[in-house]
């Protein structure tokens, strides 16, 4: 497992993947500065751009899988006596490890927007926190086992399309509240729920995605041929 923990932080260390991050971190904290007016922002909007970029974040991590296939050395890897569950549980745990880094950055527009209006509340901020940790961690959880049994290239085609099913929900929860006068219970759910309560429902949600995920995986890599 150390060697694996050593490879992917050579892997970081690249000027690519620190170009990527870089990017990604400078831009989130331009927008949560700058990019959120008092008047003019709510808190649904920065919560819809926190699941939004934190799709984005997705590509960073797969990037340590595609590195890891473009050297050979995933190849290299399944052909010693190393066992490939390492290999599968490594990359889940960094999963979780970046979910969590780039969770703390979305969740800046969150927390500038409610402190310019002066309606900060912890509950909110939490949920906010949530959901930029939650959406890419089940993300994950449904893009490695593709990535891990098919490559990279496939992992990357059912990434797109789980965010255009993602925007297009998106898009018919917004046109619903929009068309009925009264509010489907979804959209209750969503919006009328106390955030502490969202937040354990979305947090038990990721949750479990990744736990069932994380066999599956196994299971997939280990049917892997080269």
């Amino acid at each position: 497992m150390k060697g694996l923990l050593l490879n992917d932080w050579y892997a970081l260390k690249r000027p690519a993947t620190l170009l990527k991050m870089a990017a990604f971190i400078i831009m989130i904290v331009v927008i949560a500065f700058f990019g959120t007016s008092p008047d003019d922002s709510t808190l649904e909007e920065c919560r819809t751009f926190v699941a939004c970029f934190s799709l984005m974040s997705v590509v960073v991590m797969m990037s340590f899988l595609s590195a890891d296939e473009v050297s050979k050395w995933q190849q290299y890897y399944v052909n010693t006596p190393a066992s490939r569950h390492a290999y599968v549980s490594e990359k889940y745990l960094l999963g979780l490890v970046m979910s969590a880094l780039f969770s703390l950055f979305l969740s800046l527009p969150s927390l500038v927007l409610m402190l310019r209006q002066g309606s900060f509340e912890m509950k909110e901020y939490l949920l906010s926190l949530v959901l930029a940790f939650a959406v890419p961690l089940i993300t994950v959880s449904l893009v490695f086992p593709f990535s891990l049994r098919f490559g990279t290239s496939k992992g990357a085609a059912c990434f797109l399309i789980i965010f255009m099913v993602i925007m297009g929900a998106l898009a018919a929860l917004t046109v619903l509240s929009a068309l009925f006068t009264g509010e489907s219970k979804l959209v209750d759910f969503f919006f009328k729920t106390d955030s502490s309560v969202m937040a354990l429902c979305v947090l038990a949600a990721a949750a479990v995605c990744f736990g069932l995920s994380w066999p599956i995986s196994f299971a997939a890599f280990r049917h892997r041929q080269y």
